[in-house]
């Protein structure tokens, strides 16, 4: 039996394997990036901002691995996952250095 590359690019298994990516590694570089932009941005003592922003982390991942299962499309999830985290990351890195 032959499984043509049209038919195992839109099943069900590679689309749930593609959110389960998006879910775990994904919002594991939102949560992160959007940790390190609190983390220097927040205009409160270094440990305080670092606290606060490694707390917010967990509460980010977890609603952003929700919201991965429940976009219709994987490549919204994959496209989100790029532009927020680049950003963050971007603009931490602008924050930091100013």
């Amino acid at each position: 039996m032959s499984i043509s590359w049209r038919q195992l690019l839109f099943s069900s298994q590679l689309s749930l394997l593609l959110r389960t990516m998006a879910a775990l590694f994904g919002g594991y570089f939102v949560a992160a990036s959007a940790s390190a932009l609190m983390a220097v941005a927040l205009p409160l003592p270094a440990t305080d901002s670092s606290l606060v922003a490694m707390m917010s982390a967990f509460i980010i991942y977890a609603l952003f691995a929700i919201w991965v299962f429940s976009v219709k499309r994987v490549a919204l999830a994959w496209t989100l996952v790029l532009l927020l985290g680049g950003s963050f990351s971007a603009l931490a890195l602008l924050v930091h250095h100013n």
